[in-house]
């Protein structure tokens, strides 16, 4: 996932946890009778409402921030692979370039699957690749072929030195192992 969206719900959960527990304890100081402290003068209708109405603003708003936040993702959907102003542009859809990676890796013997994807910013794509493989399958050789063509060919395509993660997985469900 996004690293920008894990923060920003460790950041909410911290925040909800913190209302909670200052609601907990609030509940406690009323119920031990020592709400006449909390006047200090004001009686209680004249700053009550206006809090509770301050504290749903708030809470409106971070919750209108998590949403958007959890909207956006860190994949690229299109690379701009020249920008020239006299002679143009040229865009590339990510998608072509995945389906052609994963479609071939796919077709290596002991690869079960293999899927894609550009994540990061366009000015700076990561290649990540994930490939599910046979029981049974050489690792090492499945890792040597898709590093010596297939990261190669994308490479070349791109004509650029992309970086890559490889996800390897055990078809039947083994742990993931990430090299990079």
């Amino acid at each position: 996932m996004n690293r920008r969206v894990d923060r920003v719900n460790r950041i909410v959960l911290g925040l909800l946890g913190l209302a909670l527990l200052g609601g907990g304890g609030f509940g406690l100081f009323l119920g031990f009778r020592r709400s006449d402290v909390l006047a200090t003068g004001l009686p209680r209708g004249v700053w009550l409402w206006p809090s509770v109405a301050g504290v749903a603003v708030v809470l409106a708003l971070l919750g209108l921030w998590w949403a958007l936040a959890q909207l956006r993702t860190d994949r690229v959907s299109r690379l701009e692979l020249a920008v020239d102003p006299a002679a143009g542009s040229t865009t590339l859809l990510s998608r072509a370039l995945l389906d052609a990676v994963g479609n071939e890796i796919a077709d290596y013997p002991g690869v079960w699957r293999a899927t894609a994807r550009l994540a990061g910013r366009p000015s700076r794509p990561l290649l990540v690749v994930r490939v599910t493989v046979e029981p049974g399958a050489d690792l090492g050789a499945v890792r040597h072929r898709v590093e010596a063509e297939a990261i190669a060919h994308a490479r070349a395509a791109l004509e650029t030195d992309i970086p890559v993660r490889l996800e390897f997985a055990m078809a039947g469900g083994a742990p993931t192992r990430t090299l990079a």
